[in-house]
């Protein structure tokens, strides 16, 4: 191979390898488009009036032993569990883990929890809205039965 060619692949082979190693940061680099960006500064509705326009059955029980409601920062939903639920916390560990990539930590959101501690289970409910939207952003349910 003559010396203009081994120069051209080599260049060819500088240009490939950089390219590869700077894409990356180059996405990473990027602002990521947040569908719930931060509003912690926002005025938004107090939970006393957004629950009116919620049909209970979605986060609550008829015979709910403790029922939380209260409009949080999405980044302090896991310390409330911990701090409100007390023995129950543990009963919410699918919430704990669910993880929202399109919400902010800094987003107001109101966060339902409800148990119902019955002779033979113990059931909860919780569901999660955007304060500012009304949309729901997760919800769900559990019944453990006791031992």
């Amino acid at each position: 191979m003559k010396n203009g060619k081994k120069r051209s692949i080599c260049y060819l082979v500088i240009i490939m390898i950089t390219t590869m190693i700077l894409i990356p940061f180059s996405v990473n680099s990027q602002v990521i488009d947040l569908m719930y960006p931060a509003n912690k500064n926002e005025n938004t509705a107090e939970i006393s009036s957004f629950i009116n326009s919620v049909d209970p059955s979605v986060y609550t029980f008829s015979d709910a032993t403790i029922l939380i409601q209260k409009k949080i920062l999405y980044k302090n939903v896991e310390s409330e569990i911990k701090n409100e639920m007390g023995k129950y916390a543990t009963k919410f560990t699918s919430l704990n883990k669910y993880p929202h990539s399109n919400v902010h930590p800094e987003r107001q959101i109101y966060l339902f929890l409800a148990v119902s501690d019955e002779k033979d289970s113990v059931s909860t409910k919780y569901a999660i809205f955007d304060a500012q939207t009304g949309r729901i952003l997760t919800k769900g349910s559990n019944r453990q039965i006791k031992q």
